[in-house]
């Protein structure tokens, strides 16, 4: 499986809700006419919550989309077609900066089409290979545990549009875990950063199916 993850930073002028609002309900039903994309989800960062850590705060981004390709070739149809070009419009009303990334993605426990009561994104700055299959067992067998899902990066992803700024952000892996309380993530997120060290960057989310 594909994945296109994108990192978003909103527009100076826009307040959260705005843009958050754009994204969902503006934005987000353009994007799921896309080509070949078999799930689509918005993460909504809550940068204060006290679970979003401070390496989170300073890469001062607002959320991650990521859309799911059964093959490299639907995704490469799907960001040169038309409705992309619709898409890469829209984007510059409410974006203001953003990055992409392509990765190998592993649902590792393949999350229900409905949101989570909770979610966390962690962002791995360096050691992406780094073994994480223990780990990855212990969440499955958590109660309350909903969804997993493994994104390795593979290689930056052109952007659509030269007229925003980039997000300058390094990451070499993706995790998401999704749960039905908030506060099993809290015991998910010891299991998964045990032995880390400082450069994982956590995100306290809200999760939304569109595809």
């Amino acid at each position: 499986m594909i994945g296109a993850c994108s990192f978003l930073r909103k527009k100076r002028h826009h307040d959260d809700a705005a843009f958050y609002s754009h994204w969902l309900n503006v934005h987000g039903p353009l994007a799921a006419q896309l080509h070949g994309v078999t799930q689509y989800l918005q993460s909504h960062f809550m940068a204060d919550s006290p679970r979003t850590n401070d390496l989170a705060r300073s890469l001062n981004v607002n959320g991650l989309a990521e859309m799911w390709f059964e093959t490299e070739a639907d995704r490469e149809i799907c960001y040169a077609s038309e409705q992309e070009k619709v898409c890469d419009v829209d984007s510059l009303l409410f974006i203001g900066a953003s990055a992409r990334v392509v990765t190998d993605v592993t649902p590792v426990k393949r999350p229900p089409r409905e949101p989570a009561k909770g979610k966390r994104v962690f962002l791995f700055n360096a050691d992406g290979t780094r073994e994480l299959r223990s780990a990855f067992r212990a969440l499955s067998e958590l109660p309350g545990i909903t969804g997993i899902t493994d994104h390795l990066v593979t290689k930056p992803g052109a952007e659509p549009t030269q007229e925003r700024e980039a997000v300058r952000i390094a990451v070499s892996r993706i995790v998401t875990v999704g749960a039905n309380e908030p506060r099993i993530l809290d015991r998910a997120q010891d299991i998964l950063l045990a032995g880390a060290g400082n450069d994982v960057a956590v995100f306290d989310s809200t999760e939304h199916y569109l595809v």
